[in-house]
């Protein structure tokens, strides 16, 4: 072998160990990119199943807080249903009373309202 096909060979050699160590380094950049990612990534799934959990909890509360109005809805429409039940039993009461003052100053009652 002559001397500048050893140059040349160790020239290539050289230049591919170079190549090969550089693309060494860019895999291991590639890789130190990714994994924060991945962590950001998982980072992120464990905000959403924690902000989903805390939805499900508002939901549940928020079912509960209208289930409790409905049934308290169906007290207050019982007790208007009382009221309204009484107050026709006043009105019935107040026209029996008033039928009775009519009928004594028709007859010309003590006082003559």
């Amino acid at each position: 072998m002559d001397y500048a096909a050893l140059v040349k060979l160790a020239q290539t050699s050289g230049f591919a160990f170079v190549i090969a160590i550089l693309a060494i380094f860019a895999v291991i950049r590639y890789f130190a990119k990714i994994e924060p990612r991945l962590k950001s990534i998982e980072d992120n799934q464990k905000d959403d199943a924690e902000r989903n959990a805390v939805t499900a909890k508002v939901v549940e509360n928020n079912t509960r807080a209208m289930a409790d109005m409905a049934h308290s809805n169906d007290n207050v429409a019982e007790a208007l249903r009382l009221v309204n039940t009484q107050l026709d039993a006043n009105i019935k009461s107040f026209d029996k009373l008033w039928a009775y003052v009519l009928d004594k100053k028709d007859r010309g009652g003590r006082h003559g309202i």
